[in-house]
């Protein structure tokens, strides 16, 4: 929430996706958004990069080696904690309090999430199909 620079990878930064801006507290904040498409590459006046995903961010870290860029370690420990605080979060949101209850709909993909390999494909459908 108090990101200076939000790295959109693929994204179409919906309003649904984005909570309407109002996930981004920082008034500072700005966007870079990879994308194969100039058309959302452009949104949120993101400073667009237009490219494959693997290739442009493959482009980004090269360049941020190139230039020494590194991350102040005191936000490096920040973010270290919060990350810890949301994967204990998420762990918690798939956890079966009453086994004798169907599975909620996080705890199905929470399961398939461990069980599934990098060669699965994984379909879905939103809405109604």
């Amino acid at each position: 929430r108090t990101a200076d620079l939000v790295i959109g990878v693929g994204t179409r930064f919906s309003d649904f996706t984005t909570a309407s801006g109002t996930l981004f507290e920082n008034p500072a904040v700005r966007f870079l958004h990879l994308n194969i498409t100039g058309f959302d590459a452009h949104k949120l006046a993101a400073l667009p990069l237009v490219a494959d995903a693997r290739a442009g961010l493959e482009a980004l870290t090269a360049a941020l080696a190139g230039r020494g860029y590194r991350v102040d370690p005191a936000y490096e420990t920040e973010y270290a904690g919060a990350k810890e605080a949301w994967e204990e979060r998420v762990e918690a949101s798939f956890a079966t309090p009453d086994p004798t209850a169907r599975p909620t709909q996080t705890q199905v993909l929470g399961l398939l999430d461990a069980l599934v390999t990098e060669d699965d494909i994984l379909i879905n459908a939103a809405g109604s199909l």
